[in-house]
């Protein structure tokens, strides 16, 4: 990998809720058809020009996954290096905006 490999910048959200005495972290399965289908990750995605990672959060949730949610803090800076591109994640942690979530995510 060179340093000319792209720079993307993602905001990834850990989703947070204690069920059952269990603390439970929300993870999703990449598309199969996607950079690096088939693997496990935290949501996220892209934060867009002028976006703040916790409204890239935010929006992400909602689109990809149909959940609402509120950022609650954020955690450090990590940045990934991968074959294709380098990444910089913003991990604000989200909460349910309800507390009703359960987590059933169907195919749209």
């Amino acid at each position: 990998m060179t340093e000319s490999t792209p720079q993307v910048d993602v905001a990834i959200g850990v989703l947070v809720e204690e069920r059952d005495g269990y603390t439970c972290v929300l993870i999703a399965r990449r598309k199969q058809d996607a950079v690096l289908g088939g693997y496990w990750e935290l949501p996220g995605g892209k934060i867009e020009r002028g976006e703040h990672p916790a409204q890239c959060l935010v929006r992400e949730y909602e689109e990809e996954l149909g959940i609402t949610v509120e950022t609650t803090r954020e955690l450090p800076l990590i940045t990934f290096k991968y074959d294709q591109a380098r990444s910089s994640a913003a991990a604000p942690k989200a909460v349910p905006s309800r507390a009703t979530c359960t987590w059933r995510i169907t195919a749209r």
